[in-house]
């Protein structure tokens, strides 16, 4: 199983992924909140990972679940964390030692991407990069995601698990 420990590790060859950034300050930006998100969800998910490289995004896309939350600062856009709630609601499990149920489950989801995007929020004050987040919003009913100028997906394969995927949408 491949462990990447930041995301020079995943994607250095990648050079289409760099391409969209325009400006080196973005670029570095973005390299570290990618950074910050892997190391995050190493932090808080009890679960061994993988995490593919990341990949533009082309296209309009539509979550059937997920959490979406806010960013606004030197780095504006959203946040969005997509998976199955089969995915959520095992992650919730190996965190907290029992199932969730449909409510819990709504309530974990927002809480969990609110905890993994707080925890980047202050890694990246770390690197003098100032971000302010807002609420999380639950994504239930086929949300359709098409107005933002760029994208990056970063996929994570959990182990025995399954896949989340954390959309960066720039605006």
């Amino acid at each position: 199983m491949q462990y990447a420990s930041n995301v020079r590790d995943v994607y250095d060859s990648t050079k289409e992924v760099e391409c969209w950034l325009t400006e080196s300050h973005q670029s570095l930006i973005v390299t570290n909140f990618l950074n910050a998100t892997i190391s995050t969800m190493h932090e808080l998910i009890p679960v061994r990972s993988n995490i593919k490289k990341p990949q533009l995004i082309r296209d309009n896309f539509n979550a059937s679940f997920g959490v979406q939350v806010g960013v606004l600062g030197d780095l504006e856009g959203r946040i969005v964390f997509t998976g199955d709630p089969v995915t959520f609601s095992s992650i919730g499990e190996k965190m907290y030692g029992f199932p969730l149920d449909e409510q819990m489950l709504r309530s974990f989801s927002g809480e969990l991407a609110n905890m993994i995007v707080g925890n980047v929020s202050t890694k990246l004050s770390e690197k003098n990069t100032t971000i302010n987040i807002s609420p999380p919003t639950i994504l239930n009913d086929n949300t359709n995601f098409y107005d933002y100028t760029r994208g990056i997906d970063l996929t994570i394969e959990f182990e025995s698990i399954g896949t989340v995927h954390t959309r960066f949408l720039i605006d």
